[in-house]
């Protein structure tokens, strides 16, 4: 973004305002927020005035449920989805430790912790490993506890069939 860009986009929101203030409206300035998005290390963050206040600069942003960062990046959104989720699928294993049935117990993870999981996953697929093993390790946890829960056996990968 260049400086005549931060400019013209300075005066569009003086406009704005002038129309919001000739409506008898005013910003709450102190709710509105700037990011700037860019794949480059060195980010230029232009200060934006309404009402003679200063626009707050923030780093990230959740909108409609996603974490966006300015360097483009979903790491951060996976980890905090994949935290969530770990902690709904501990909720999960604590009341299914009495089930008997595969079925009621795949019903809970898949409604409550594989739609966390899922949820505008379009937008931030797993585009790397590490991305990647973040959700993997949620699902390789709920594999183990319901191998416990149902009490199917699983033989650990040091065992050898001769044993």
């Amino acid at each position: 973004m260049s400086k005549t860009d931060w400019y013209i986009l300075q005066k569009e929101l003086e406009v704005l305002d002038l129309w919001f203030n000739s409506l008898g409206l005013s910003f709450n300035v102190e709710k509105c927020q700037s990011i700037s998005f860019s794949r480059n290390r060195n980010i230029i963050n232009y200060k934006y005035l309404m009402n003679c206040s200063s626009i707050n600069i923030v780093t990230r942003k959740k909108n409609l449920g996603i974490l966006f960062c300015p360097n483009l990046e979903f790491l951060y959104h996976i980890k905090t989805v994949c935290y969530r989720a770990i902690k709904m699928l501990g909720f999960v294993i604590r009341t299914s430790l009495e089930f008997k049935l595969c079925n009621s117990l795949k019903a809970l993870y898949c409604f409550l912790v594989w739609s966390l999981l899922e949820f505008s996953s379009i937008l931030w697929n797993t585009f790397t490993a590490t991305d990647y093993s973040h959700v993997e390790r949620v699902q390789r946890r709920f594999c183990l506890s319901a191998t416990f829960i149902l009490k199917i056996f699983h033989p650990s990968p040091l065992q050898t069939s001769d044993e």
